[in-house]
């Protein structure tokens, strides 16, 4: 496969037999479709993840604002494009059937090599956040808040359960490879 198609199936989305790109409902053999100029918000919508980490680093690690802001401002970045992008960008789209040999595609050998490297990123984000929380928590004399310093404890708790839970989808990942590797 090439290159724009593994990076559709990143995005959840799949190119149909009359070359419309369809972003497919979890669930269902059906898709809203998107026009090609949408193509990067699309793109924005499947990062949302890393651009509220961007927005959370900038904040805590450089700019050294307070943890209660930079978890806010991070927490309004992703609940902003995934609310748009439900409410406001799919709100009045056209819903069409997938065929059974493209939908097949979504569980195609390449397609499941790209779930895995997207689960091994959503494994590995949380264990970098732990390690910024942690170095900061090192260091009591520049952060002295209380509330500060329980939230940054509560985040230490959450964190691996999440990067945990990614990790067993990576594994899942894995297994089907194996799985398609060994047909």
């Amino acid at each position: 496969m090439d290159k724009e198609t593994l990076q559709l199936f990143r995005n959840n989305i799949i190119k149909d037999h009359r070359r419309r790109y369809l972003f497919v409902i979890k669930g269902e053999q059906s898709g809203y479709q998107v026009m090609e100029r949408e193509m990067k918000f699309v793109n924005t919508y499947s990062a949302k993840g890393l651009y509220a980490l961007l927005v959370f680093l900038m904040l805590f690690g450089i700019l050294k604002q307070r943890f209660v802001f930079a978890i806010l401002a991070s927490a309004a970045v992703y609940l902003g494009i995934s609310l748009y992008f439900k409410f406001i960008f799919l709100k009045d789209r056209n819903t069409l059937k997938i065929r059974d040999e493209e939908y097949k595609l979504m569980d195609s050998l390449a397609a499941h090599r790209e779930y895995k490297s997207e689960a091994f990123t959503h494994t590995m984000i949380p264990i970098l956040m732990m390690f910024i929380i942690f170095s900061v928590m090192l260091q009591p004399e520049k952060n002295n808040n209380p509330i500060d310093q329980n939230l940054m404890k509560l985040g230490l708790a959450v964190l691996p359960v999440y990067s945990i839970q990614n990790l067993f989808k990576y594994i899942k990942a894995r297994k089907i490879i194996k799985g398609l590797n060994n047909q």
